[in-house]
């Protein structure tokens, strides 16, 4: 038994818990030393992987002190299962361990009970409406811009973690976005007409004049209900989000009989590595042959773009994986015993000796990367997507056919190349083309040119709609002379825009242009400086080009709901949880405001009050 404690079961050198080789000094200090003072562990090999082995029967495993107090008492109030217990630890040693877990677990009950205690008195008292109300006076100055700019209502649903349905409503321009409410749909059958129903009030809020457009993903009833509203209120568009359709497009481009065969052997591939925890810490350690420090992932179903990032992500790391199933590491400590069957299977798909997986896994990364690109950049409402994306979209149907023209892999026939350009083509022009896209085409200064038109007879027909149906009837005073027709007024202004006559044709225009393609300047900053002859146009532009391609900020909302409403307090009503989410989101929509400097200085806005407990210790409002 000596020999087996000084070299462990492999013959491998030892060390105690203190990570002093063949010593058994204790943790000085750690108040795990009661547990870690039974074992010897092996020098770390991978990441925060430990191997014990006991001091007292010589049984070894991997894991940490609650796996390692499991063993020497047979004790599950930690929840850790498969550990043999120890039958030659003495029973004093023992009886301390397990007095030592008990008081340990005491002791997290009863934090946890003070953590609820304080968070119950806070939001079952007057703090949290307190915190509402100076929340809803600091947007005071962001609402206030919406009558110049307009602002995009986005709405979208989810259950919430006690199967609650909920309606999120967000307020979102290039300013921010921000939450105004949600709505309980319990009992309710999730109609257009129901959807329609709690948009409405919103509208006759804020003015149907500021708002601009709504934005919901591609759900039937949200289109139904979009459809109602905006034959009530004839000036309000419909943009889809181009978030959601574009991984609509990558999930449909999966779904082609070559794709599926990538994702489902991928899947496979992820499953057996989070199945098996130190395979993925072996790709993690950036000290292996080739370690890039790389995770294999394997995102949530609610997240864009998942097939992708999962696929592209074992791609990268393609070589460290080739690099473990072959080492000696995997050899003797993984592909043995009851493990050896799996862990075989997992090699063989690795190493694909046939050389099939691997090439159509690139080949899938390739297809998919251009429109997950342009996904990318629409997942944002501060970037003024509203005048780049169609350009974005005819660019990507033309990238796509060049690529597919270029790759000879077999699988990617004359019929699959079809399939995919006509994926593309379909969800681009059925499912996310609006007219605010083209309007905003035509308002981005790096357009501005009289050929913008050119032959696209379409564009100009749906530049003249808008135009129509949204100044029909209006008069617009001149300095001299009677009133115009606001349309003429636009016409006129947008000749000289294209020409590149008056403001717009200064040399600081076309120099400024350059820096709105570069990034460094915003098309709204772009009008506002050069557009001052035209100030109808101008304010179109404004009222265009600041809205929102994409309802992503209502899966970011979400993530608010979740980091609230944990599994510790899921006990939450519908109204309070409102609340809450309500202070936590726009909090932050209050502090980059105050700190871009964007219109309305709010004023130097103190973190409220907030009651103690680790609840609070993640987030700048109580989450």
């Amino acid at each position: 038994m000596s020999d087996l404690l000084d070299q462990g079961p492999s013959g491998d050198a030892t060390v105690d818990a203190s990570g002093e080789a063949s010593s058994s000094t204790p943790f000085i200090g750690d108040d795990k030393h009661v547990i870690f003072q039974h074992f010897k562990f092996k020098s770390k090999e991978m990441g925060r992987v430990q191997r014990y082995w006991c001091k007292h029967c010589g049984a070894d495993f991997m894991g940490t002190a609650s796996r390692c107090a499991q063993h020497l008492t047979d004790w599950e109030g930690m929840g850790k299962r498969g550990v043999r217990k120890c039958i030659e630890a003495p029973t004093d040693a023992r009886a301390a361990v397990r007095a030592f877990q008990e008081a340990k677990v005491d002791s997290r009950a009863a934090q946890d009970r003070a953590d609820m205690d304080a968070l119950e008195a806070y939001i079952g008292g007057a703090g949290l409406q307190q915190c509402r109300r100076r929340i809803e006076d600091a947007l005071i100055g962001i609402s206030e811009s919406w009558s110049a700019t307009g602002v995009t209502i986005a709405s979208d649903m989810m259950t919430d973690r006690r199967g609650r349905p909920q309606a999120n409503i967000m307020l979102v321009n290039d300013s921010g976005a921000v939450f105004a409410e949600s709505v309980d749909c319990k009992m309710e059958k999730k109609t257009g007409g129901y959807i329609a129903g709690f948009l409405r009030p919103i509208v006759e809020k804020l003015g149907a004049a500021n708002v601009v457009a709504f934005c919901t993903d591609g759900g039937s009833n949200y289109y139904s209900a979009c459809k109602l509203l905006i034959q009530e209120f004839p000036k309000i568009e419909h943009v889809p989000c181009a978030t959601h359709v574009l991984d609509l497009l990558m999930e449909d481009v999966g779904k082609l009989p070559w794709a599926a065969g990538v994702v489902k052997e991928a899947s496979d591939i992820i499953t057996y590595m989070r199945s098996h925890h130190w395979t993925r810490q072996y790709v993690e350690n950036p000290d292996v042959a080739g370690g890039k420090g790389l995770q294999v992932l394997r995102p949530a179903g609610t997240r864009f773009g998942t097939q992708y990032i999962a696929v592209s992500r074992l791609v990268a790391v393609h070589e460290i994986l080739e690099g473990m199933v072959v080492s000696e590491l995997w050899k003797k400590n993984w592909a043995v015993g009851s493990r050896k069957a799996a862990a075989d299977a997992f090699k063989k798909q690795i190493l694909d000796e046939k050389n099939e997986w691997w090439p159509k896994a690139e080949l899938f990364t390739r297809v998919l990367e251009l429109p997950f690109n342009v996904m990318r950049a629409t997942d944002t409402e501060k970037k003024g997507m509203m005048g780049s994306l169609y350009d974005k979209m005819l660019l990507l149907t033309e990238q796509m056919e060049a690529l597919l023209k270029k790759e000879t892999h077999e699988v990617l026939t004359s019929t699959a190349k079809s399939a995919i350009n006509e994926i593309v083509t379909a969800r681009w022009d059925g499912s996310l083309a609006c007219p605010l896209h083209v309007v905003g085409r035509i308002l981005n200064p790096i357009n501005q040119s009289a050929d913008i038109f050119g032959p696209d007879v379409e564009c100009t027909n749906v530049f003249k709609d808008f135009v129509q149906r949204h100044y029909e009837g209006v008069m617009v005073p001149q300095k001299r002379g009677p009133p115009k027709r606001a349309t003429l007024v636009i016409q006129e202004g947008l000749a000289d825009y294209l020409e590149l006559r008056g403001s717009f044709g200064k040399k600081e225009a076309i120099t400024d242009r350059q820096l709105v393609k570069e990034g460094t300047h915003t098309m709204k900053a772009w009008w506002r400086w050069h557009g001052t002859d035209h100030p109808l146009l101008t304010a179109l532009a404004h009222r265009v080009l600041t809205q929102p391609v994409s309802a992503a900020s209502c899966e970011r909302n979400w993530a608010v709901w979740d980091a609230i409403h944990t599994a510790r307090r899921n006990r939450l009503g519908s109204q309070k949880l409102s609340d809450l989410v309500y202070v936590a989101h726009n909090w932050n929509v209050v502090r980059n405001w105050h700190e871009e400097g964007m219109g309305v200085v709010v004023g130097n806005i103190p973190d409220p009050p907030l009651p103690a407990g680790k609840f609070t210790r993640n987030a700048n409002f109580p989450t």
